[in-house]
């Protein structure tokens, strides 16, 4: 009986050794399989405006405005991207 138990007690650690090794493995490649699907999906759009096509305001509470010409819509920043924009336009243009 004493054998059996010790044949037993070796053979479980034996298996879960083996279970834990393959839960791993699949677990990594599970994730790894997923990881890629997900960053492939959600590409950003890269967009590049123009003088041509989009117009800079700067409104009373000063917000940067970027308007586009061609589709009429408008994004409003927070007044210190205003406010810093303004003035790195302000110093090139004191600089020429």
């Amino acid at each position: 009986m004493e054998k059996f138990k010790t044949l037993f007690n070796s053979a479980w650690k034996n298996i879960v050794f083996i279970f834990t090794i393959s839960a791993s493995l699949g677990i990594g490649f599970t994730i790894g399989y997923y990881y890629v699907k997900v960053n492939q999906s959600y590409v950003a759009k890269k967009e590049v405006r123009t003088p041509k096509n989009t117009s800079v305001a700067i409104n009373e509470n000063n917000q940067l405005i970027i308007i586009d010409k061609q589709t009429d819509t408008y994004q409003i920043y927070s007044d210190t991207v205003g406010m810093n924009v303004f003035k790195m336009y302000a110093k090139t243009m004191i600089n020429q």
